[in-house]
């Protein structure tokens, strides 16, 4: 999912889906603890992090500090892809993102040292549940 979040954010990137997300990965998380008697803190961090932007006050994104405390798993290119995807909806999250985010988000993704991919390694995914 996390994936198609980028290739096609738009069609993701609502409040709506922001916590529908979350409370997915809530049940997943659950599921796992209860059925393969395994303790897992993050099953899905990327995706995790992907529904708190969308979900989150965008203003806070001008606060590079701030934002790498919160998002360790998504570089800036990342969090960039996803506020320009963002689209406000009435009831979970009327605000849109401010064009001053947008500026200052870009500034930190073109400054970013390490230009990796928007997209995840699929196989990352396999060796994360592999070590647990």
């Amino acid at each position: 999912l996390f994936n198609e979040i980028m290739d096609r954010g738009q069609l993701y990137c609502l409040g709506k889906n922001g916590f529908e997300i979350k409370i997915a990965i809530s049940s997943f998380k659950d599921w796992v603890n209860r059925n393969l008697q395994a303790s897992i803190s993050d099953p899905l961090p990327h995706l995790n992090e992907t529904a708190n932007i969308i979900i989150l006050d965008k203003s806070l994104f001008a606060e590079k500090e701030v934002v790498e405390s919160i998002f360790p798993s998504l570089n800036w290119q990342q969090i960039y892809t996803i506020l320009g995807y963002f689209q406000p909806d009435k009831v979970h999250s009327p605000l849109p993102v401010p064009d001053s985010v947008l500026r200052a988000v870009s500034i930190f993704a073109s400054k970013e040292e390490d230009k990796t991919s928007l997209k995840l390694d699929e196989t990352a995914i396999v060796r994360y549940f592999d070590q647990s």
